[in-house]
Order: structure tokens, then sequence, then C-alpha cells
């Protein structure tokens, strides 16, 4: 967090999961200095299931489908 600015929030709600993590840099300075994170979406609002309704996300459901094979789960 910069500048000399008085902090308004100390708590913040983000969209976070394995297909928006843009909020990751900004996640390692809020939690530096102190800040908490609420993850909304964390499974994409359902898109982390297999559905064909969502064609484009094939090559994720297939390369998910190879991790959850290696690991077991």
């Amino acid at each position: 967090m910069e500048g000399d600015c008085e902090r308004l929030f100390i708590v913040f709600q983000v969209t976070y999961n394995v297909f928006d993590q843009s909020i990751a840099a900004l996640a390692k300075q809020i939690s530096e200095s102190g800040g908490r994170l609420v993850i909304k979406e964390a499974l994409a609002n359902g898109r982390v299931f297999p559905n064909p309704q969502f064609a484009n996300y094939k090559p994720h459901y297939q390369k998910m489908e190879k991790l959850a094979l290696k690991f077991d789960v």
C-alpha cells in the first residue's frame, strides 16, 4: 500500500480462482500490510466443474482431469 494515506479498509472481498488470479500481486501487498482477504468465486461460479455449456474451458478441464488423476483426487 503506497503513500501516507489513512487505510479505509482492512478486509477485502476478491474474486480468486484457477481462472482468475489477477489479484495475486495485490493480495501479497494487502497481506503484508496486515489486511485480510475474503475469497469469492473460489469455484469460478461452477466453471471449475466440467460442463459442455462452457466449451471454451475444455482445455482447462482436460488439464484439471490430468492433475486429478496424477494426485488421485
